[in-house]
């Protein structure tokens, strides 16, 4: 297999990332070495085999290491140059393919049935002294095998290296004793058919907690990204942390599933993209009741069978399901959480967008033994097949959907069959064949500051539901503060309040209302000339000023190249100058800024194709977040890696209300094929 990456750009960021300098070299050559004392020590006396030369190089001293380069362009295989399988690495020995100016990695060619690499089980292995940088695995059952036995540690690091056409998993991790395994995946590459990377934590009180940075995992069509899976009988701490990972073409991107009795399961995923998941890109199994903490932030999930799923049987214990500012698109089931068995399942979504999806979001317990309590802060779904789906057949748990978009979905937009307490609060719900359907109305809900319109059917609540301040375009309900057979006026496709709307002001100032509206704008806001700072109804907070903020989950390149988009104004008004900044957009371990950007400019960014994941242009984990009506630059960008042009909005009172919509594409060669990493987006609401 051929594994190329930008190598001065490589070589800089790993040479800070891989700790103390080694304090020596050996080389190994399969074509030209030889396997007998005296050689090894230079590039021109190399030894033949891998395993030959770790038997023959002096154990270090910790925190001292060793290194071991092994040539490039060539298998290491029993056929070739007589490899002996598995490899078993030595104490703070890193292995290395030396590849520089010869372009390919070494290859480990493992016959079928067998593992290229396996770790020593009675051995530590130190990550700062112990990588694996720049070698190819090819085939097998595993590529490598890691865990360790009681009283050691495994802690290796996994750099640069590819694994491809291994039948169970490129790296198999299986902790059996109450030790800590936590090695470290930075610019790997893992290709089917099998798993990616499988950790089983299988002995009581082990501690197993991988680091996963800038890996790609592609074309896994039988297997997943990652599989965690704790299977110990008295419960283990499994972990991870996930950054700025690529998942394409698998059956899940990452699969967690929880044991019995396990202590507090805490996984991490932040800034990843999920394409074309057969079954999930973030797959949670409580398949042995567990109480796994799970917290998903900034990611993309394109394409998938479900983006997040959460399913399983659950005991007696709390679970918790963070997500925040995540994109869900073009999926069946954007979000689809059904706990079973007993238990408090807690569910927070913050931010989050479901678009073009079957369900949006699915929230949908069993048994009546299962509480689940639903907090939903500022979540747009649009264009879905149903919004909101909540059905619960006990009275445990509450849901509580606030500041929300639930827009354009031909069935049910929010539809709710539970007794336990419901809150609809500040919520728009437009364009749907029904808006809200209750089943029940149990004591403590509430539907109020809403907005209804377009809908075929507004509300179906029990009697005796009674909605207070909202506003129903096309139905009347008794309530106080309500405004019946009202157009609200809203600016689709963005569904904001328009300059005119009845809805502006017309809020109950002693409500307890969310701080701020689904933007960030506060819920008191001046929204008429000369009128004081009141609330709306609705999930938007119109303020005549205008508003600026930023949306959407921001692309990502090679070297954690994670550039944004920001403004330091606050309003937007008509005749004013906007400023729109590019932040940091170079190469936090070099330095490296972009070497140019270009701004682009539209009105809506949910236009048909939008969002648009950029895969296909050579820009994977990246979305285009607006429809392109104007290009602005390249423009410079400093060394610091910020860019920034003055946008003049121009003096014209018609531009009142309006959105708009800034993107950043910043262009630096090596961090993907296309040389280029978009931003999240910026909504920019004109005011006067």
């Amino acid at each position: 297999m051929n594994l190329t990456h930008p190598a001065p750009l490589a070589r800089l960021a790993l040479l800070v990332l891989a700790g103390p300098i080694l304090a020596q070299d050996y080389y190994v050559n399969g074509r030209t070495g030889t396997d007998a004392p005296g050689f090894g020590t230079s590039p021109g006396t190399p030894w033949k085999t891998i395993t030959y030369a770790l038997a023959q190089i002096p154990r270090p001293t910790h925190p001292a290491g060793r290194r071991l380069l092994v040539e490039g362009n060539q298998v290491y295989s029993p056929t070739t140059n007589g490899e002996t399988l598995p490899i078993v690495p030595a104490f703070n020995v890193g292995i290395e393919g030396a590849i520089a100016g010869h372009g390919r990695s070494p290859v480990i060619g493992i016959p079928a049935g067998q593992t290229g690499m396996r770790f020593r089980r009675q051995e530590t292995y130190h990550r700062d002294q112990v990588m694996l940088r720049r070698l190819a695995f090819d085939g097998g059952v595993h590529g490598v095998e890691l865990g360790a036995d009681p009283g050691q540690r495994h802690r290796p690091h996994l750099l640069e290296c590819s694994f491809q056409g291994q039948t169970g998993a490129g790296v198999a991790l299986q902790t059996f004793a109450p030790e800590n395994d936590d090695p470290r995946f930075f610019q790997n590459s893992f290709t089917g058919p099998g798993d990616g990377v499988r950790v089983y934590a299988s002995g009581s009180g082990a501690v197993v907690q991988p680091e996963f940075e800038e890996n790609w995992f592609h074309d896994l069509v039988e297997g997943s990204g990652v599989v965690l899976a704790d299977l110990s009988p008295g419960g283990a701490t499994l972990g991870a942390s996930f950054r700025s990972n690529f998942f394409a073409r698998c059956s899940n991107g990452i699969w967690l599933r929880s044991a019995e009795f396990a202590p507090p399961t805490n996984v991490t995923v932040a800034d990843c993209s999920f394409v074309s998941m057969r079954i999930s890109g973030l797959r949670l199994d409580y398949e042995r009741p567990g109480d796994p903490a799970l917290l998903v932030r900034d990611c993309s999930f394109v394409h998938c069978e479900s983006g997040i799923r959460a399913l399983g049987v659950t005991a007696p214990r709390p679970y918790r399901i963070v997500l925040a500012r995540n994109t869900v698109t073009a999926c069946p089931r954007g979000l689809w959480v059904r706990p079973q068995g007993v238990g408090i399942v807690a569910v927070s979504t913050t931010g989050n967008r479901f678009e073009d999806c079957g369900f949006g979001a699915q929230v949908d317990p069993i048994p009546a033994s299962v509480a689940v309590d639903l907090h939903s802060e500022g979540d747009r779904i649009h264009s879905c097949a149903a919004g909101w789906y909540v059905s619960s057949p006990g009275s445990l748990g509450a849901t509580r959907i606030e500041s929300a978009h639930v827009t354009g979905c031909p069935g049910t937009g929010i539809g709710v069959s539970a007794t336990h307490p419901v809150v609809l609060l500040s919520c728009t719900v437009a364009d749907n064949g029904r808006g809200v359907a209750l089943a029940y109305f149990a004591a403590g809900s509430s539907v109020d500051h809403c907005i209804f319109s377009g809908n075929t059917i507004d509300l179906i609540a029990p009697a005796g539901a009674t909605p207070t301040y909202s506003c129903f375009e096309s139905s009347s309900w008794p309530g106080a503060g309500n405004l019946n057979h009202t157009n609200p006026q809203l600016l689709r496709p963005t569904y904001k309040l328009g300059p005119g709307s009845p809805c502006i002001d017309k809020g109950d100032v002693s409500a307890a209302l969310p701080a701020t509206d689904y933007e960030g704008d506060p819920r008191f806001s001046v929204g008429r000339v000369g009128g004081l700072p009141l609330p709306d109804l609705g999930a938007d907070e119109y303020v005549l000023a205008g508003s600026v903020h930023a949306f959407g989950t921001r692309g990502f390149g090679l070297f954690r190249f994670l550039p944004r988009i920001a403004s330091p104004n606050a309003t937007a008004r008509i005749g004013e100058s906007l400023r729109i900044d590019l932040l940091d957009a170079r190469l936090p371990v070099s330095g490296t800024p972009a070497s140019a950007a270009v701004l682009t400019l539209g009105l809506r960014d949910d236009h048909g194709f939008l969002p648009l994941e950029l895969s296909a242009y050579g820009a994977p984990g990246s979305l285009l977040w607006n429809d392109l009506l104007v290009t602005i630059g390249p423009l410079a960008v400093t060394p610091a890696g910020t860019a920034t042009f003055a946008f003049p909005i121009p003096p014209l009172g018609a531009l009142v209300g309006t959105p708009a919509t800034f993107q950043w594409f910043a262009a630096l060669g090596g961090v993907n094929a296309a040389g280029a990493v978009t931003t999240d987006g910026l909504r920019v609401t004109i005011g006067r």
